[in-house]
Formats: C-alpha cells, sequence, structure tokens
C-alpha cells in the first residue's frame, strides 16, 4: 500500500528528470479525505479495478477525475463532463487529459460539481433503498402466486 517493487526505480526517475519538487512519493496513507481537499483533479491509471474506491472518494468530494477506461472505473467518468476517460498505456492521452485539466480551469469547477452529483448515484442510502424496494417487488410477486 503505497509502495511496491517499483518504488526505487521511480524515485530515480523523478531525480533523473529534475521532478523532486513537483512528483511526492507520500506511501501509505490514512488522511485520504484532507488530501482530496486540497486537491484540483484525481488521477486513477490503472490496469484492473474492482472496485475503485479512490475514484469514488474523489468523485463525491468534487473532484474532476482522469481514469483509465477499464471496467470499474469507467463508470465513474462521463467524459468531459466530469472527467476523462483514457485508453490504458497511453501515455500521450494521459498527457492530454492533464494539460486539458490545467488549461481549462472554468470547466474543471463545472467537472468538479457534476462529479458531486454522479456520486450520488453511488450513495450508501440510495443503493439500500433500490435493494429494498426489489425486495419488497419480489415478495409481493411471490405472495400473489
Amino acid at each position: 500500500m503505497g509502495e511496491g517493487e517499483l518504488m526505487d526505480s521511480l524515485q530515480v526517475k523523478v531525480k533523473t528528470l529534475d521532478l523532486e519538487n513537483v512528483v511526492k512519493f507520500l506511501g501509505f496513507r490514512k488522511d485520504i479525505p484532507e488530501l482530496l481537499n486540497i486537491s484540483d483533479v484525481a488521477i486513477l491509471v490503472s490496469y484492473q479495478e474492482g472496485l475503485p474506491v479512490f475514484g469514488l472518494e474523489s468523485i463525491a468530494s468534487g473532484l474532476p477525475f482522469i481514469t483509465t477506461d477499464i471496467r470499474g472505473s469507467q463508470d465513474l467518468v462521463d467524459n468531459y463532463q466530469n472527467g476523462i476517460k483514457i485508453k490504458p498505456d497511453d501515455i500521450d492521452a494521459t498527457v492530454s487529459a492533464m494539460q486539458y485539466m490545467l488549461t481549462n480551469k472554468d470547466h474543471l469547477k463545472e467537472m468538479g460539481e457534476n462529479s458531486k452529483k454522479m456520486a450520488l448515484q453511488y450513495d450508501e442510502a440510495v443503493i439500500l433503498i433500490d435493494k429494498t424496494e426489489k425486495i419488497y417487488s419480489a415478495s409481493i410477486e411471490f405472495i400473489k402466486i
């Protein structure tokens, strides 16, 4: 968590590219809500996500979200409405998405508001109400038989 087998080589790469003032390796953190509150954009570029908790936390925090167009994460983004979907391994598209976010500050705020709205469909209360309605409907159908 927050570390991995590529950590050393990534730190060397950052130093080689003289990006130490820009890239920070924060390791495992317990203060994710605080970090999201001081962020402008959330980015999750991965090859596989089951339940993208970071993505859910990000859009619920009202952040525009850049993510790979993979199962799980892709459902959290309506392209250019609340974020940008990119193909895994497409470095140019990743850079382009980040540049878009940096140069379109007005749209960034609108995308953040759209993220909050999109997050509502994943709210626990909404999901529980939907499940309860399905159970009641199935029970009523069963009773009719």
